[in-house]
């Protein structure tokens, strides 16, 4: 499998999520209003690096939204995410002029198919 890099929107967030987990987010901020909205439009996926005591790890996670749940009248939005795949971040833009948002270029990690030899 070949690996492949690409320039994704990226919401920073103190969150681990893996691959299948799901998880619900208030999206209050106008650049992350902004990034959900491009991202419905062009029906695209974002980013959430991993990060740690207030510093951007090497790593992140692809999500998808999945779901709209609430729209609110002054803009904020509730959202389901599911995250999809790890990523290795190769270079982060925190602002992707002239979006409000961040963006980063992601690199995706060859999928590991076999089980550790302890599990065998």
């Amino acid at each position: 499998m070949a690996t492949q890099q690409l320039t994704i929107p990226m919401f920073p967030l103190n969150m681990v999520l893996l691959p299948g987990e799901t998880k619900t987010l208030h999206i209050f901020e106008e650049r992350y209003k902004q990034l959900v909205a491009d991202c419905l439009d062009n029906e695209a996926h974002f980013g959430i690096p991993f990060m740690h005591q207030k510093a951007m790890g090497d790593y992140g996670i692809e999500v998808k939204i999945s779901n709209v749940i609430k729209l609110y009248e002054n803009g904020e939005l509730d959202i389901a995410i599911e995250a999809i795949r790890v990523f290795k971040i190769i270079e982060f833009s925190k602002v992707l002029t002239p979006k409000l948002y961040g963006a980063g270029v992601i690199q995706f990690e060859e999928e590991i198919t076999e089980k550790p030899s302890h599990l065998l």
